[in-house]
Protein backbone atom coordinates (compact mmCIF):
# COMPACT_ATOMS: atom_id res chain seq x y z
CA UNK A 1 0.00 0.00 0.00
CA UNK A 2 1.20 3.09 -0.82
CA UNK A 3 2.23 5.81 1.95
CA UNK A 4 -0.69 8.13 0.57
CA UNK A 5 -3.37 5.63 0.86
CA UNK A 6 -2.33 4.47 4.48
CA UNK A 7 -4.89 5.34 7.08
CA UNK A 8 -3.12 8.14 9.54
CA UNK A 9 -4.45 9.24 12.73
CA UNK A 10 -3.41 12.53 13.50
CA UNK A 11 -3.72 14.75 16.66
CA UNK A 12 -4.72 18.40 16.30
CA UNK A 13 -3.31 20.54 19.02
CA UNK A 14 -5.73 23.95 19.08
CA UNK A 15 -7.16 26.76 20.76
CA UNK A 16 -10.36 25.21 21.45
CA UNK A 17 -14.45 26.17 20.57
CA UNK A 18 -15.83 27.49 23.57
CA UNK A 19 -17.22 24.39 25.54
CA UNK A 20 -16.77 21.97 23.29
CA UNK A 21 -19.09 23.37 20.65
CA UNK A 22 -17.29 22.94 18.00
CA UNK A 23 -13.39 21.62 16.81
CA UNK A 24 -11.88 24.26 16.73
CA UNK A 25 -12.38 28.16 17.80
CA UNK A 26 -11.05 29.01 14.36
CA UNK A 27 -13.61 27.84 11.57
CA UNK A 28 -11.01 27.76 9.09
CA UNK A 29 -8.78 25.55 11.53
CA UNK A 30 -12.14 23.15 11.87
CA UNK A 31 -12.60 23.36 7.78
CA UNK A 32 -8.91 22.35 7.65
CA UNK A 33 -9.56 19.44 10.02
CA UNK A 34 -13.03 18.30 8.29
CA UNK A 35 -11.49 18.49 4.67
CA UNK A 36 -8.42 16.16 5.55
CA UNK A 37 -11.09 13.84 6.29
CA UNK A 38 -11.03 12.90 2.81
CA UNK A 39 -7.37 12.32 2.17
CA UNK A 40 -7.36 9.37 4.27
CA UNK A 41 -7.05 10.67 7.55
CA UNK A 42 -8.85 10.32 10.79
CA UNK A 43 -8.33 13.46 12.85
CA UNK A 44 -8.58 13.71 16.73
CA UNK A 45 -9.28 17.22 18.56
CA UNK A 46 -8.05 17.47 22.31
CA UNK A 47 -9.95 20.02 24.39
CA UNK A 48 -9.48 21.81 27.62
CA UNK A 49 -13.51 22.97 27.12
CA UNK A 50 -15.23 19.33 27.87
CA UNK A 51 -14.61 16.34 30.09
CA UNK A 52 -15.08 13.03 28.37
CA UNK A 53 -15.20 12.36 25.21
CA UNK A 54 -17.49 13.28 22.20
CA UNK A 55 -17.75 13.19 18.64
CA UNK A 56 -18.26 15.93 16.22
CA UNK A 57 -18.99 14.44 12.68
CA UNK A 58 -17.03 11.33 13.45
CA UNK A 59 -14.00 13.70 14.64
CA UNK A 60 -13.20 12.27 18.11
CA UNK A 61 -13.18 15.49 21.04
CA UNK A 62 -11.48 14.48 23.79
CA UNK A 63 -11.26 16.46 26.53
CA UNK A 64 -8.80 16.57 29.33
CA UNK A 65 -8.66 14.89 33.02
CA UNK A 66 -9.99 16.86 35.83
CA UNK A 67 -7.00 18.26 38.45
CA UNK A 68 -7.55 15.71 40.63
CA UNK A 69 -5.23 13.95 42.54
CA UNK A 70 -4.62 11.71 40.20
CA UNK A 71 -5.07 13.57 37.62
CA UNK A 72 -2.30 15.83 39.14
CA UNK A 73 0.25 12.84 38.91
CA UNK A 74 1.28 13.12 35.08
CA UNK A 75 1.45 16.53 34.91
CA UNK A 76 4.01 16.62 37.55
CA UNK A 77 5.75 13.28 36.37
CA UNK A 78 6.03 15.50 32.67
CA UNK A 79 7.42 18.35 34.53
CA UNK A 80 10.02 16.49 36.28
CA UNK A 81 11.35 15.13 32.94
CA UNK A 82 11.64 18.94 32.14
CA UNK A 83 12.97 20.74 34.53
CA UNK A 84 15.27 23.07 32.82
CA UNK A 85 11.92 24.50 30.83
CA UNK A 86 9.72 24.41 33.70
CA UNK A 87 13.04 26.42 35.13
CA UNK A 88 12.73 29.18 32.06
CA UNK A 89 8.87 29.67 32.03
CA UNK A 90 8.83 30.25 35.58
CA UNK A 91 11.37 32.77 35.12
CA UNK A 92 9.90 34.15 32.52
CA UNK A 93 6.37 34.13 33.97
CA UNK A 94 5.98 33.58 37.28
CA UNK A 95 2.29 32.01 36.51
CA UNK A 96 2.66 28.37 37.88
CA UNK A 97 -1.09 27.58 36.90
CA UNK A 98 -0.41 28.88 33.28
CA UNK A 99 2.19 26.30 33.38
CA UNK A 100 0.40 23.91 35.28
CA UNK A 101 -2.03 23.91 33.00
CA UNK A 102 -0.24 23.86 29.78
CA UNK A 103 1.79 20.56 31.23
CA UNK A 104 -1.81 18.94 31.60
CA UNK A 105 -3.01 19.24 28.36
CA UNK A 106 0.62 18.20 27.07
CA UNK A 107 0.69 14.87 29.17
CA UNK A 108 -3.10 14.11 28.15
CA UNK A 109 -2.08 14.53 24.57
CA UNK A 110 0.61 11.71 25.22
CA UNK A 111 -1.60 9.94 26.75
CA UNK A 112 -4.02 10.17 23.96
CA UNK A 113 -1.54 9.35 21.63
CA UNK A 114 -1.04 6.35 23.59
CA UNK A 115 -4.11 5.00 23.78
CA UNK A 116 -4.94 5.61 20.12
CA UNK A 117 -1.80 5.06 18.26
CA UNK A 118 -2.00 8.36 17.06
CA UNK A 119 0.65 8.83 13.81
CA UNK A 120 1.45 12.55 13.72
CA UNK A 121 0.68 15.52 15.79
CA UNK A 122 0.03 18.83 14.16
CA UNK A 123 -0.13 21.61 16.26
CA UNK A 124 -1.67 25.10 15.48
CA UNK A 125 -1.02 28.53 17.28
CA UNK A 126 1.47 27.12 19.23
CA UNK A 127 -1.06 25.69 21.28
CA UNK A 128 -1.23 24.96 24.42
CA UNK A 129 1.06 28.22 25.73
CA UNK A 130 3.47 27.76 22.67
CA UNK A 131 4.70 24.31 23.37
CA UNK A 132 2.01 23.27 20.99
CA UNK A 133 2.63 19.72 21.49
CA UNK A 134 6.41 19.91 21.97
CA UNK A 135 6.00 17.74 25.69
CA UNK A 136 3.66 15.20 24.17
CA UNK A 137 5.74 14.61 20.85
CA UNK A 138 9.17 13.86 22.74
CA UNK A 139 7.39 11.62 25.17
CA UNK A 140 6.19 9.54 22.48
CA UNK A 141 8.29 10.02 19.94
CA UNK A 142 5.43 10.98 17.22
CA UNK A 143 6.59 13.51 14.66
CA UNK A 144 5.33 17.12 15.56
CA UNK A 145 3.95 19.15 12.27
CA UNK A 146 3.72 23.22 13.51
CA UNK A 147 0.95 25.22 11.72
CA UNK A 148 2.05 29.09 12.44
CA UNK A 149 -0.80 31.09 11.60
CA UNK A 150 0.30 34.37 12.79
CA UNK A 151 -0.73 35.77 16.53
CA UNK A 152 1.68 32.98 17.51
CA UNK A 153 4.79 35.40 15.81
CA UNK A 154 3.42 38.19 14.98
CA UNK A 155 4.09 41.11 17.77
CA UNK A 156 2.72 44.21 17.25
CA UNK A 157 2.90 45.82 20.68
CA UNK A 158 1.09 48.98 19.39
CA UNK A 159 -1.56 47.29 18.14
CA UNK A 160 -1.93 45.00 21.59
CA UNK A 161 -1.35 41.84 19.20
CA UNK A 162 1.00 38.82 19.10
CA UNK A 163 1.01 36.15 22.25
CA UNK A 164 4.89 36.69 22.09
CA UNK A 165 4.01 39.78 23.84
CA UNK A 166 4.35 36.48 27.16
CA UNK A 167 7.76 36.33 27.76
CA UNK A 168 6.63 32.92 28.55
CA UNK A 169 4.77 32.17 25.42
CA UNK A 170 8.12 32.78 23.83
CA UNK A 171 10.41 30.73 25.24
CA UNK A 172 8.09 27.79 24.67
CA UNK A 173 7.50 28.45 21.47
CA UNK A 174 10.99 28.30 20.81
CA UNK A 175 11.54 24.86 21.99
CA UNK A 176 8.66 23.90 19.60
CA UNK A 177 10.59 25.40 16.69
CA UNK A 178 13.27 23.02 18.25
CA UNK A 179 11.09 20.11 17.81
CA UNK A 180 8.79 20.22 15.00
CA UNK A 181 9.87 17.98 11.93
CA UNK A 182 7.99 20.70 9.85
CA UNK A 183 6.89 24.42 10.58
CA UNK A 184 3.99 24.87 8.09
CA UNK A 185 3.27 28.57 7.22
CA UNK A 186 0.46 29.81 4.57
CA UNK A 187 2.86 33.26 2.93
CA UNK A 188 6.30 34.15 2.37
CA UNK A 189 5.72 36.68 4.87
CA UNK A 190 4.99 34.24 7.58
CA UNK A 191 8.28 32.24 6.45
CA UNK A 192 9.72 35.36 7.68
CA UNK A 193 8.00 35.87 10.39
CA UNK A 194 8.40 32.30 11.98
CA UNK A 195 12.50 32.85 10.99
CA UNK A 196 12.62 35.99 13.15
CA UNK A 197 10.99 34.10 15.76
CA UNK A 198 13.38 31.75 15.87
CA UNK A 199 12.76 28.93 13.53
CA UNK A 200 15.15 27.14 11.21
CA UNK A 201 14.23 28.35 7.64
CA UNK A 202 15.13 24.74 6.60
CA UNK A 203 12.23 23.56 8.32
CA UNK A 204 9.26 25.96 7.15
CA UNK A 205 7.58 25.17 4.24
CA UNK A 206 5.17 27.33 2.42
CA UNK A 207 1.45 25.86 1.46
CA UNK A 208 -1.33 27.81 -0.19
CA UNK A 209 -4.27 28.56 2.27
CA UNK A 210 -7.34 26.77 0.96
CA UNK A 211 -11.15 27.75 -0.17
CA UNK A 212 -14.31 26.12 0.07
CA UNK A 213 -15.27 26.89 -3.68
CA UNK A 214 -18.44 24.91 -3.24
CA UNK A 215 -19.67 27.64 -0.49
CA UNK A 216 -17.79 30.53 -1.92
CA UNK A 217 -18.96 31.26 -5.68
CA UNK A 218 -20.13 33.94 -8.09
CA UNK A 219 -23.76 34.98 -7.29
CA UNK A 220 -25.64 33.59 -10.49
CA UNK A 221 -27.26 37.61 -10.47
CA UNK A 222 -25.65 39.75 -7.95
CA UNK A 223 -28.16 42.48 -7.55
CA UNK A 224 -31.35 40.26 -6.80
CA UNK A 225 -28.44 38.65 -3.94
CA UNK A 226 -27.86 42.05 -2.73
CA UNK A 227 -32.01 42.37 -2.56
CA UNK A 228 -31.77 39.17 -0.54
CA UNK A 229 -29.35 41.74 1.93
CA UNK A 230 -31.73 44.36 1.71
CA UNK A 231 -29.39 46.43 -0.25
CA UNK A 232 -30.44 48.58 -3.31
CA UNK A 233 -27.04 50.00 -4.59
CA UNK A 234 -23.21 48.99 -4.95
CA UNK A 235 -21.80 47.00 -1.74
CA UNK A 236 -18.58 47.41 -0.58
CA UNK A 237 -18.02 44.72 2.29
CA UNK A 238 -15.60 44.31 5.12
CA UNK A 239 -15.47 41.05 7.40
CA UNK A 240 -13.48 40.29 10.38
CA UNK A 241 -12.94 41.16 14.25
CA UNK A 242 -13.61 44.70 15.14
CA UNK A 243 -10.46 45.45 16.36
CA UNK A 244 -7.89 48.46 15.49
CA UNK A 245 -5.65 45.86 13.34
CA UNK A 246 -8.18 45.31 11.18
CA UNK A 247 -8.20 49.00 9.52
CA UNK A 248 -11.92 49.53 9.80
CA UNK A 249 -11.46 53.10 10.80
CA UNK A 250 -9.60 53.15 7.19
CA UNK A 251 -12.95 52.17 5.17
CA UNK A 252 -15.59 54.58 6.86
CA UNK A 253 -12.43 57.01 5.84
CA UNK A 254 -12.58 56.32 2.68
CA UNK A 255 -16.25 55.68 1.87
CA UNK A 256 -16.48 59.67 3.77
CA UNK A 257 -14.26 60.55 1.07
CA UNK A 258 -16.16 58.75 -1.84
CA UNK A 259 -19.28 60.94 -1.66
CA UNK A 260 -21.55 58.61 -3.06
CA UNK A 261 -24.45 58.37 -1.22
CA UNK A 262 -25.98 54.97 -3.16
CA UNK A 263 -23.15 53.10 -1.90
CA UNK A 264 -23.56 50.95 1.32
CA UNK A 265 -20.80 49.36 3.33
CA UNK A 266 -21.40 46.18 5.53
CA UNK A 267 -19.13 45.12 8.33
CA UNK A 268 -19.51 41.48 9.24
CA UNK A 269 -18.13 40.82 12.57
CA UNK A 270 -17.59 41.84 16.45
CA UNK A 271 -14.88 43.18 18.77
CA UNK A 272 -14.16 45.76 21.11
CA UNK A 273 -13.96 48.38 18.34
CA UNK A 274 -17.32 48.63 17.91
CA UNK A 275 -18.81 51.97 19.31
CA UNK A 276 -15.33 53.42 18.72
CA UNK A 277 -16.36 52.75 14.87
CA UNK A 278 -20.31 53.44 14.97
CA UNK A 279 -19.12 56.86 16.03
CA UNK A 280 -16.39 57.58 13.34
CA UNK A 281 -18.81 56.55 10.84
CA UNK A 282 -21.08 59.65 12.11
CA UNK A 283 -18.47 61.75 12.79
CA UNK A 284 -17.61 61.06 8.92
CA UNK A 285 -21.74 61.68 8.42
CA UNK A 286 -21.88 58.27 7.00
CA UNK A 287 -23.87 56.58 9.25
CA UNK A 288 -27.01 55.91 7.21
CA UNK A 289 -24.34 54.14 4.77
CA UNK A 290 -22.92 51.62 7.41
CA UNK A 291 -24.53 48.85 8.01
CA UNK A 292 -22.92 47.00 11.55
CA UNK A 293 -23.86 43.24 11.08
CA UNK A 294 -22.96 41.59 13.69
CA UNK A 295 -21.28 37.94 13.22
CA UNK A 296 -22.84 36.09 10.71
CA UNK A 297 -22.28 32.16 10.48
CA UNK A 298 -20.33 30.55 8.23
CA UNK A 299 -23.84 29.12 6.57
CA UNK A 300 -24.77 32.52 5.84
CA UNK A 301 -21.78 34.48 5.43
CA UNK A 302 -21.25 33.43 1.76
CA UNK A 303 -24.35 35.30 0.85
CA UNK A 304 -22.52 38.25 1.89
CA UNK A 305 -19.35 37.58 -0.23
CA UNK A 306 -21.74 36.69 -3.17
CA UNK A 307 -23.51 39.81 -3.01
CA UNK A 308 -20.51 42.67 -2.74
CA UNK A 309 -19.46 44.43 -5.59
CA UNK A 310 -16.15 45.26 -3.51
CA UNK A 311 -14.66 43.26 -0.82
CA UNK A 312 -11.83 45.47 1.43
CA UNK A 313 -9.27 44.06 4.07
CA UNK A 314 -7.84 47.30 5.66
CA UNK A 315 -5.72 45.39 7.95
CA UNK A 316 -2.39 47.22 9.40
CA UNK A 317 -0.84 43.44 9.90
CA UNK A 318 -2.23 40.17 8.83
CA UNK A 319 -0.53 36.83 8.19
CA UNK A 320 -2.58 35.84 5.47
CA UNK A 321 -6.48 36.36 5.00
CA UNK A 322 -8.80 33.68 4.34
CA UNK A 323 -11.71 36.20 3.68
CA UNK A 324 -9.37 37.63 1.09
CA UNK A 325 -9.87 33.86 -0.49
CA UNK A 326 -13.55 33.82 0.17
CA UNK A 327 -14.27 36.94 -1.82
CA UNK A 328 -12.01 36.36 -4.68
CA UNK A 329 -14.01 32.96 -5.46
CA UNK A 330 -17.31 34.51 -4.80
CA UNK A 331 -16.48 37.08 -7.81
CA UNK A 332 -16.23 40.27 -5.51
CA UNK A 333 -13.17 42.45 -6.73
CA UNK A 334 -10.68 43.13 -3.82
CA UNK A 335 -8.59 46.11 -2.63
CA UNK A 336 -6.74 44.81 0.54
CA UNK A 337 -3.93 47.08 2.16
CA UNK A 338 0.34 46.16 1.76
CA UNK A 339 0.22 44.51 5.40
CA UNK A 340 1.66 41.42 5.23
CA UNK A 341 0.51 38.41 3.81
CA UNK A 342 -2.63 40.03 1.65
CA UNK A 343 -0.42 41.38 -0.81
CA UNK A 344 0.94 37.93 -2.17
CA UNK A 345 -3.18 36.88 -2.68
CA UNK A 346 -3.47 39.75 -5.17
CA UNK A 347 -1.66 40.89 -8.47
CA UNK A 348 -1.90 44.48 -8.13
CA UNK A 349 -4.13 45.66 -11.01
CA UNK A 350 -4.58 41.98 -12.33
CA UNK A 351 -6.34 40.47 -9.46
CA UNK A 352 -7.40 43.29 -7.15
CA UNK A 353 -5.83 46.69 -5.71
CA UNK A 354 -2.90 46.44 -3.53
CA UNK A 355 -2.77 50.05 -1.30
CA UNK A 356 -0.86 50.71 1.22
CA UNK A 357 -1.58 50.46 5.05
CA UNK A 358 -3.63 53.46 6.41
CA UNK A 359 -4.44 55.24 3.24
CA UNK A 360 -7.99 56.17 3.26
CA UNK A 361 -7.64 58.54 -0.30
CA UNK A 362 -6.06 55.64 -2.25
CA UNK A 363 -9.30 53.13 -0.83
CA UNK A 364 -11.40 56.01 -1.49
CA UNK A 365 -9.43 56.12 -5.16
CA UNK A 366 -9.71 52.54 -6.14
CA UNK A 367 -13.06 52.07 -4.50
CA UNK A 368 -14.05 55.04 -6.92
CA UNK A 369 -12.65 53.14 -10.04
CA UNK A 370 -14.07 49.64 -9.21
CA UNK A 371 -17.47 51.32 -8.40
CA UNK A 372 -17.22 53.26 -11.56
CA UNK A 373 -15.82 50.79 -14.12
CA UNK A 374 -18.28 47.22 -13.91
CA UNK A 375 -15.84 46.39 -16.93
CA UNK A 376 -13.46 46.34 -14.80
CA UNK A 377 -14.04 45.08 -11.52
CA UNK A 378 -15.37 41.85 -13.16
CA UNK A 379 -12.57 41.50 -14.66
CA UNK A 380 -10.07 41.70 -11.74
CA UNK A 381 -12.36 39.42 -10.30
CA UNK A 382 -13.00 36.96 -12.76
CA UNK A 383 -8.70 36.70 -12.82
CA UNK A 384 -8.90 36.61 -8.86
CA UNK A 385 -11.48 33.35 -9.17
CA UNK A 386 -8.97 31.91 -11.57
CA UNK A 387 -6.13 31.99 -9.66
CA UNK A 388 -7.79 30.92 -6.57
CA UNK A 389 -9.26 27.71 -8.28
CA UNK A 390 -5.85 27.14 -9.56
CA UNK A 391 -4.10 27.47 -6.70
CA UNK A 392 -6.39 27.45 -3.75
CA UNK A 393 -9.08 25.14 -3.45
CA UNK A 394 -9.56 22.79 -0.42
CA UNK A 395 -8.22 19.63 -2.37
CA UNK A 396 -4.88 20.75 -3.46
CA UNK A 397 -4.20 22.19 0.31
CA UNK A 398 -4.89 18.98 2.01
CA UNK A 399 -3.17 16.75 -0.94
CA UNK A 400 0.12 19.23 0.63
CA UNK A 401 -0.87 18.69 3.83
CA UNK A 402 -1.25 15.01 3.41
CA UNK A 403 2.17 14.47 1.55
CA UNK A 404 3.94 16.09 4.72
CA UNK A 405 2.37 14.06 6.62
CA UNK A 406 3.57 10.89 4.91
CA UNK A 407 7.36 12.41 4.64
CA UNK A 408 8.31 13.16 8.02
CA UNK A 409 8.16 9.06 8.05
CA UNK A 410 7.01 6.64 10.81
CA UNK A 411 6.89 7.63 14.61
CA UNK A 412 10.52 6.77 16.07
CA UNK A 413 8.58 6.00 19.45
CA UNK A 414 10.66 5.30 22.53
CA UNK A 415 10.26 2.43 24.76
CA UNK A 416 7.11 1.04 25.33
CA UNK A 417 7.36 0.70 29.03
CA UNK A 418 8.26 4.57 29.21
CA UNK A 419 5.13 5.82 27.28
CA UNK A 420 3.39 3.11 29.96
CA UNK A 421 4.90 4.85 32.41
CA UNK A 422 3.82 8.36 31.19
CA UNK A 423 0.02 7.29 30.33
CA UNK A 424 -0.78 5.24 33.62
CA UNK A 425 0.01 7.96 36.38
CA UNK A 426 -3.24 10.20 34.90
Amino acid sequence: MAASEMRLKVLFLTPPAKAGGALAAQSFVEEEIRAIRDFNVQPYVLTDEIRGRTEIDGVPLVGIPRASVAGIQCPVWLGMTQLSLVAMLWQASRNAREIFHALRIEAAAARLIADEDIDVIHGHFGWPAGLGGALAAQATGVPLLASIRGTDVLLRKDLDYGLRSDPAYDVALRLLFRRARRILVATTFMQIAATNAGADRRKIQVIDKGVDLARFRPAADRHQARARLGVSGPLVLAVGSLQRRKGCETIIDALAALRRADVTLAICGTGDEHRALESRAKSQGVASQVRFEGQVSRDRIGAYFAAADVFVHAAELEAAGNVILEAQASGAAVVVTDSGGPGEYVDDGVTGFVIPVGDAPALAARLDVLLSNPSLAARLAEAARHRVEQRHDYPRMMAAVRAIYDAVGTADRPSSSRVVSLVTHN
